[in-house]
């Protein structure tokens, strides 16, 4: 015969395990409980004292209606001068009875990203001045030292924050630039939903539509060198998925060659029965 487990006992055994790590105490029911109970999720706005370097962190609900909702946000942060995104480890706590955080010990002049490798529940917005270095900073051959999981929020995060908000969208495009760069498809699939998402709103002005198209195929010229749009003998699975996916892009968006060999692959397939 077996019992039924509820979420208290669910709850108890969590607390259990983390008292066992000997961390900080914490309530792991209290803290559960409110994102269980309230709808969305938060969002930790992130402004600097660029005279000092200091951070101040504050937190909202993604949903505006929202005004009242908070919840415990566990926070940790990587710097252009620490670039350590292999450490996930919280290191303060945002609680929903305080207005704000504030973090001394940051470079004043560093860029900064909160919440590594999302291990936290929440998403992340900045001031201009901290977005401005971060684009400046993958737009430089020193990209990649800001991690892929990391390059792909930021194309959602700029996305929403600065063109589907409407607010400065030219600096969503900066941001994108970087792409020129980029091979890794984590990324790439965060671009290729802003892009279809932006081709979708102006479905009806062709000529901005293929400006769009035209400058995606631009952004994608290295990804395409690097694997083409043929198999070539000795594949890894990878490079044939990452192949798939620059092909079946490069192609949406009217690449002649990538539309030239998959005619020809088409054809093969069709003869072959």
């Amino acid at each position: 015969q077996y019992a039924v487990v509820t979420s208290d006992d669910f709850w108890s055994s969590m607390q259990e395990a983390h008292n066992n790590t000997k961390r900080d105490p914490l309530n792991i029911k209290e803290i559960m409980e409110l994102y269980a109970d309230q709808p969305g999720f938060p969002m930790i706005n992130v402004t600097r004292n660029y005279e000092t370097g200091r951070i101040n962190l504050s937190q909202s609900s993604n949903i505006p209606s929202q005004t009242r909702d908070r919840w415990y946000v566990p926070l940790n942060y990587v710097t252009q001068s620490n670039l350590n995104f292999d450490n996930t480890t919280i290191t303060h706590w945002l609680r929903p009875n305080e207005t704000n955080l504030v973090i001394d010990g940051a470079n004043k002049d560093d860029w900064i990203l909160v919440n590594v490798k999302h291990s936290g529940y929440y998403m992340v917005n900045y001031d201009e001045t901290n977005w401005d270095r971060l684009i400046k900073y993958l737009n430089t051959d020193d990209y990649a030292k800001i991690h892929k999981l990391h390059r792909a929020q930021l194309l959602r995060s700029a996305y929403h924050r600065f063109f589907a908000s409407k607010q400065n969208f030219m600096k969503y495009f900066e941001l994108t630039r970087y792409l020129v760069r980029e091979t890794d498809m984590i990324p790439w699939s965060a671009a290729k939903v802003t892009f279809k998402t932006f081709r979708q709103q102006v479905i009806n002005d062709v000529n901005l539509k293929q400006t769009m198209d035209k400058y995606t195929l631009l952004l994608l010229r290295k990804a395409i060198r690097e694997v083409g749009f043929e198999e070539r003998a000795g594949d890894s699975s990878a490079t044939r998925k990452k192949r798939e996916f620059i092909s079946l892009l490069a192609c949406e968006m009217g690449d002649a060659e990538c539309r030239r060999v998959m005619a020809k692959k088409a054809a093969a397939h069709l003869e072959d029965g």
